[in-house]
């Protein structure tokens, strides 16, 4: 594996799920990155390796690695604020080497930053079948945005601090046992040519949407394999006993990844009894059936949310969970 190289955050990234390659960070590409052609992308985690297969690299002189949906759920959930700040057309982003240095050396003497950014960490391993490693780089948290930016940068990204991180921060381990997370992760609402692109191989929860007339019409539906059940043509989104139905074709669908193992290995039983501390945000002392019916809540929050969304309407929770928090922000 080679070292790891700093890859500095930007626009093209949040919208358009594109690396590009031929950026000064990671400077020489290898070989095998230089074609166009698939390749693996792993995401290193903690002690967690993820992988991704067919990752496509384009044959323009850029060489821009088109990332899986499942993996910019991964930056978006590690990088909150630049998901949000990204989002505004003004935000700026670090380019030129001069200013990658300048970036380095305030980080280097511990002086604040007049330009936030954020980076990931790529390395790779070259062969017949390369791979390409992604992992946390610097990070602008709520607990270190105020040692870290300058008061002319704390002006400008508070919006998206208060607005991302503080929604999003909730940190709590899924390993702990007392606790059961539902959702492994949630999309926003997503086309049928972006889903055809999309690696949707998990159980959980889907919801159907089509525009007719001014008006959205929604189907809600389960599945122990959410790709496997719903299928396109890359124009229209369908179950596929019913691809020639008309009316039973659909232009997005918002998919919501469920933890089965999670719900099986903590609710073989649930006792009304047993009370667990700092159970969710602002329920201290709640019981294993009140564990599992906020499990329930984050899922139905999740759903409305979405619908409203597209109806340009908001769910009046205060509270939403951090999956929930992520894509109401896009």
């Amino acid at each position: 594996m080679s070292e790891f190289q700093d890859y500095f955050l930007n626009v093209t990234l949040f919208k358009h799920q594109l690396i590009i390659l031929s950026r000064y960070e990671i400077y020489p590409i290898p070989e095998e990155l230089q074609a166009n052609r698939d390749i693996t992308v792993k995401i290193l985690d903690g002690n967690d390796e993820k992988t991704f297969t067919g990752c496509h690299i384009d044959i323009t002189k850029h060489r821009r690695l088109r990332l899986p949906l499942e993996v910019m759920m991964w930056v978006k959930k590690e990088f909150p604020f630049s998901a949000a700040y990204f989002m505004n057309e003004s935000a700026k982003s670090i380019w030129k080497k001069e200013d990658r240095k300048v970036f380095f050396k305030t980080i280097q003497y511990g002086e604040q930053l007049e330009t936030p950014a954020e980076t990931l960490l790529l390395s790779w391993v070259t062969g017949e079948q390369p791979y390409l490693y992604l992992k946390v780089g610097f990070q602008i948290k709520k607990d270190n945005a105020a040692k870290v930016l300058s008061a002319k940068a704390m002006s400008t990204v508070l919006p998206y601090i208060f607005s991302s991180v503080q929604n999003t921060s909730y940190m709590a381990s899924k390993n702990d046992g007392r606790k059961c997370y539902i959702i492994d992760f949630a999309t926003p609402w997503i086309s049928a040519s972006d889903y055809d692109s999309t690696a949707f191989y998990h159980p959980g929860i889907y919801l159907l949407r089509r525009k007719e007339q001014g008006q959205y019409f929604y189907y809600v539906g389960k599945a122990a394999d959410i790709k496997n059940r719903i299928v396109t043509d890359k124009k229209a989104i369908f179950h596929p006993q019913e691809k020639g139905e008309e009316n039973k074709q659909y232009d997005d669908i918002c998919c919501v990844s469920i933890n089965m193992d999670s719900i099986k290995s903590l609710y073989g039983a649930l006792d009304d009894s047993t009370k667990t501390p700092n159970n969710n945000p602002g329920v201290v002392g709640g019981s294993d059936i009140d564990n599992a019916l906020y499990a329930v809540e984050d899922l139905v929050i999740h759903t409305i949310s979405m619908i409203l969304k597209s109806e340009g309407k908001k769910l009046d929770n205060i509270q939403y969970r951090k999956y929930t928090s992520e894509v109401l922000q896009r």
